[in-house]
């Protein structure tokens, strides 16, 4: 019986871990853009007095959407979404990106600031291929 409902109670998580994941929906994005150029960024210092004690940031963003639409506008506001990219990131402290939740709550932020400057079309999220960190 406690098998049964150790099984049970998997089977019930297993199914509804999508859901409370901040990805949930960007695993099915048809198209991606990898960004060429990698970003290095300093990051939010911990003393604001000493900006170095910040650290930065290393990484590459692909940007995952549906509409092949986007592509286009995409192209033209490129620059735009870079230096989204460098402000959003700015804003976090190392301690913040070392974890998976905190790169995820980047991901989301980034993604919503990036949806903002878009008027005919959207994007689902974006993934990093490569991030390093150095404190």
């Amino acid at each position: 019986m406690k098998k049964l409902f150790i099984t049970l109670l998997c089977v019930i998580a297993y199914i509804y871990a999508d859901e409370a994941n901040p990805y949930y929906g960007v695993y099915q994005a048809k198209v991606s853009m990898p960004i060429e150029k990698e970003f290095i960024a300093n990051l939010k210092p911990q003393n604001p007095d000493n900006p170095r004690t910040g650290g930065y940031a290393k990484f590459k963003v692909t940007l995952l959407f549906n509409d092949k639409s986007a592509l286009k506008e995409l192209e033209v506001k490129m620059d735009i979404v870079r230096s989204i990219i460098n402000d959003v990131v700015s804003g976090f402290m190392a301690n913040d990106l070392q974890s998976a939740q905190g790169r995820a709550k980047f991901a989301m932020t980034a993604t919503t600031s990036i949806n903002a400057i878009l008027t005919s079309s959207s994007i689902d999220g974006i993934a990093f291929p490569d991030f390093v960190i150095q404190p």
